[in-house]
């Protein structure tokens, strides 16, 4: 349970950060649109904080970590969401200074592929919750 809260902690605090940072560069640069980098704030408060509290909430009527998959969920998660905020941190310079052409192709494909291992980590979750349910579920369901 630990780990989950800490999980929660660490995206709470660094979504918390990004959106900071996003305010702080929209005022010194004055861009009155949009700008990228607030999809890392969503990002990391949403599909990080939320997400680790609703499996603490979890974790203790369904005993989750207890599941032999629950590490893999956890390290493939938590590398996909990581890594496609850093790499959306890095393709929102973008919009506040040229990058090399090369530069932003490759981020665009390091950023689908942190992407699909949050895919395979959301999966890995649901076999997690899926195997989980089983053994807690009440046979008369």
């Amino acid at each position: 349970m630990k780990k989950l809260l800490n999980a929660a902690f660490a995206y709470g605090l660094a979504g918390i950060l990004a959106g900071m940072a996003c305010q702080l560069l929209l005022q010194v640069w004055y861009c009155p649109e949009h700008a990228p980098l607030a999809g890392v704030h969503s990002h990391l408060l949403v599909m990080g904080m939320l997400l680790f509290l609703v499996l603490l909430a979890l974790e203790k009527v369904l005993h989750l970590t207890c599941d032999h998959g629950f590490c893999a969920f956890y390290i493939t998660y938590n590398v996909g969401l990581a890594g496609a905020a850093i790499v959306m941190a890095l393709n929102s310079l973008e919009y506040f200074c040229a990058l090399p052409y090369e530069l932003t192709w490759f981020l665009g494909f390091l950023g689908a592929a942190f992407h699909i291992l949050l895919a395979v980590g959301l999966g890995l979750l649901y076999g997690v919750l899926r195997r989980r349910l089983r053994a807690c579920s009440c046979p008369a369901h």
